[in-house]
């Protein structure tokens, strides 16, 4: 799947290129896709600078991403929650922002915006909490100090 999203991105930029490559049309009409053998083709609204490609492809448990305003840090975290949850039925992530107006202004505008809707089964407004189709979670929250990450310990 990921590597479904950065060759589909790659051949994009080779299309505006002039190059010509498979997929840089499908690519341009709806950004790129996840793609697995047998499943539905699902085109996000998406296209990684390089360091969101690295990003992606990155093997590592652990991964950093550091950057100026802009540099395509939340918009790489959502894609990577989403491509999680997509991945691995049954998974729960937890995506947070220091406050909630942060939160509201990037990672719930993005997951509003871009995320298409058929992809999950429902989005709880008031718990911020996403169910996909294959029953993992995403959830969205804020810390705006080290004593609020216990409002997220141990919660379903």
């Amino acid at each position: 799947m990921k590597e479904w999203i950065l060759e589909e991105s790659r051949a994009a930029r080779d299309d505006r290129a002039g190059s010509s490559g498979s997929g840089a049309a499908d690519a341009q009409k709806g950004g790129p896709a996840i793609h697995e053998p047998g499943e539905l083709l699902v085109h996000l609204n998406y296209e990684p600078f390089p360091k969101q490609c690295q990003f992606h492809a990155s093997p590592a448990k652990y991964r950093l991403f550091g950057g100026a305003a802009g540099s395509g840090k939340t918009k790489a975290l959502l894609m990577e929650a989403v491509l999680q949850a997509a991945q691995h039925p049954g998974v729960n992530t937890l995506l947070l922002r220091r406050t909630f107006p942060e939160l509201e202004a990037s990672l719930l505008h993005y997951f509003r915006r871009d995320v298409p809707r058929h992809l999950y089964v429902a989005f709880h407004e008031s718990k911020h909490l996403v169910e996909w189709t294959n029953g993992s979670t995403t959830r969205f929250g804020y810390c705006a100090s080290e004593h609020d990450v216990y409002q997220y310990q141990g919660a379903e």
